[in-house]
């Protein structure tokens, strides 16, 4: 098993788009795949919500993130910080909502 920074903004340990990186290669020796910083620590979230504030003001960036996360098939799970009830749950809605899952691979080959 291996623990690597994936997500939106830090793609180098999967590039989609020739299929290369750690992520895969952890897969081909049949190692399970822990991701951390799925939702970047709030760097995305800062960017974005300093970008666009009215155009964010009721999006939950961080379900957006996490849920991009472990729409990569290659991914086992997600660590994220539980300092509450409250983010158990949060957690554990976006991570069970598979149907929500994005098709990683046709979104990068556009």
């Amino acid at each position: 098993m291996i623990q690597v920074n994936y997500s939106l903004m830090y793609q180098s340990t999967h590039d989609m788009f020739g299929d290369t990186g750690l992520i895969p290669a952890a897969d081909a020796e049949g190692m399970g795949v822990v991701l951390m910083r799925s939702t970047t620590s709030g760097v995305c979230q800062r960017l974005m919500r300093r970008s666009f504030p009215k155009e964010l003001a009721n999006v939950d960036l961080d379900a957006f993130l996490l849920n991009y996360a472990l729409s990569n098939p290659l991914v086992d799970c997600a660590l994220m910080s539980l300092g509450s009830d409250a983010d158990a749950t949060w957690t554990n809605a976006v991570s069970d909502d598979v149907d929500g899952r994005l098709d990683l691979r046709a979104l990068h080959r556009g």
